[in-house]
């Protein structure tokens, strides 16, 4: 079991991260090539912090098909936005475009939501997030008071949301 530090939160996320997206798209998202899916893809960019550790932001790739996209871009994005639709890949575009600086508060709240999901898929996150009680006590504060003011969404929600508005403003 992977104890979360400081120091390896962001490895955590990106392992938890990949593990859904494979579990969740078993077969390659490229059309027509049905292989087993071997790596997870994002499909805006890792760099992009802000859509990074979504899983709306990932699909099940082959190697091939994964390194594939990485070197065309431009098809690339063409086909993802037939496999995704459009919507979508323009909500992801738009919220990728915005700085995001998440404290550790925000990236356990990530882990959690991530490991929630892979329980759901019946797999063990293999993942320990114990802290001292102090830290504990003040992250769920945190999340309480965040979401008692933002009517009961979470961060990643919230900024999801925003991101599609934006977007719904930009079209109109």
């Amino acid at each position: 079991m992977a104890k979360v530090t400081e120091d390896n939160i962001d490895e955590v996320l990106d392992t938890l991260w990949s593990r859904l997206i494979k579990v969740m798209y078993p077969y390659c998202w490229f059309p027509n090539c049905g292989k087993k899916t071997e790596e997870a893809c994002h499909i805006m960019k890792r760099r992009h912090h802000t859509t990074r550790w979504l899983y709306e932001n990932g699909l099940g790739g082959c190697q091939f098909h994964n390194q594939w996209e990485e070197a065309h871009t431009a098809e690339a994005e063409v086909l993802m936005r037939e496999c995704i639709g459009s919507d979508h890949y323009d909500t992801l575009k738009c919220l990728s475009n915005e700085e995001a600086h998440f404290s550790f508060s925000d990236k356990i709240g990530i882990i959690d939501r991530l490991a929630t999901m892979l329980d759901g898929y019946g797999l063990k996150s293999n993942v320990s997030t114990s802290f001292k009680k102090a830290s504990k006590s003040r992250y769920k504060k945190e999340m309480e008071r965040f979401r008692k003011n933002h009517g009961g969404l979470s961060p990643s929600q919230i900024q999801y949301r925003r991101a599609k508005k934006w977007k719904e403003t930009i079209d109109n």
